[in-house]
């Protein structure tokens, strides 16, 4: 039922020199390209790099929770009025000019292959999530941020070989959407209580806010390369019920390649952590009857 992202799309715009169609080397997709195609983005995403002299390339790939507009059919406005990303690639530290480079080009983006990707999922994949999603005219680019080469910033290359390797990401959310120990995952210990009788656990990845309703969130939409149908996820209607924790379960045990992803594997488990945080809740009630507290 869920799928797989199939080798060969069709080209969005046909060209008299190219082929019809596009071979998709699915792991070959950047992490970045993976953000901007989905969907719903209820967290803003920030892409850190760090190197130096005998040290490879390597960074960290961090949530935030953020307004996210720049879809479907608003952001072909949003780019003509040069409205601000929500996504935003930094320099940290020293770095060698070669690492400078290296980084540079990691921030580049295939526009076409983007408009391609995204084609795809509004035409063809019957994605939930891309119904009448128009087609963006142009491509939704990231900030690059750094500062001028200084001697505080550049280190001399002395290491090529280990420089200019890449060792991927570390992956964190913000720990603004911890549990905590009195409210669970909730803004406040009343909304915990009645969340708790009324039998509503939290499986999705925020708290509500301005930027996601938690009711109408899902996970297809936030990773749409792991659900590339819009089918399959914890919250789909089965003929025979299952719950969440044994859908994660499942998820935890597949051998697909896109469940064997740092990004997928720590949204399932952000989702997965904050049902047990729910489930292991143990409720107290103080009342005063005629002298002193007695628990309950």
């Amino acid at each position: 039922m869920i799928g797989e992202f199939p080798e060969t799309i069709k080209r969005h715009r046909q060209y008299p020199d190219d082929t019809p169609d596009r071979i998709v080397h699915i792991d070959d997709i950047s992490d970045k390209m993976r953000v901007l195609v989905a969907p719903i983005r209820p967290y803003g995403y920030m892409f850190a790099y760090t190197g130096g002299s005998h040290k490879s390339v390597h960074g960290q790939f961090c949530y935030y929770e953020t307004d996210q507009p720049s879809i479907g059919g608003v952001m072909n406005h949003l780019n003509s009025v040069s409205a601000p990303s929500s996504m935003y690639i930094m320099l940290c530290g020293k770095t060698t000019p070669e690492q400078r480079k290296i980084i540079r080009r990691r921030a580049e983006f295939d526009r076409e292959e983007y408009l391609d990707i995204l084609n795809y999922f509004i035409t063809e994949s019957g994605h939930p999530g891309y119904v009448d999603m128009p087609l963006p005219k142009d491509f939704p680019k990231p900030n690059y941020i750094k500062d001028e080469a200084t001697t505080d910033n550049t280190s001399h290359s002395m290491n090529r070989g280990v420089e200019k390797q890449f060792l991927g990401g570390t992956y964190c959310m913000s720990t603004a959407q911890d549990p905590s120990y009195k409210t669970s995952v909730f803004e406040d210990t009343q909304q915990f209580v009645r969340a708790y009788f009324g039998d509503c656990a939290p499986t999705l990845l925020t708290t509500g806010g301005n930027y996601a309703n938690t009711k109408d969130l899902k996970v297809e939409d936030v990773l749409p390369f792991a659900f590339p149908f819009g089918l399959g996820g914890p919250g789909r209607p089965r003929q025979t019920p299952i719950s969440h924790e044994a859908c994660f379960h499942r998820y935890f045990r597949l051998s697909m390649c896109q469940f064997i992803r740092g990004d997928t594997i720590l949204i399932l488990g952000h989702m997965y952590n904050r049902i047990l945080s729910y489930r292991s809740a143990l409720l107290t009630s103080q009342n005063r009857i005629n002298g002193p507290p007695q628990w309950g």
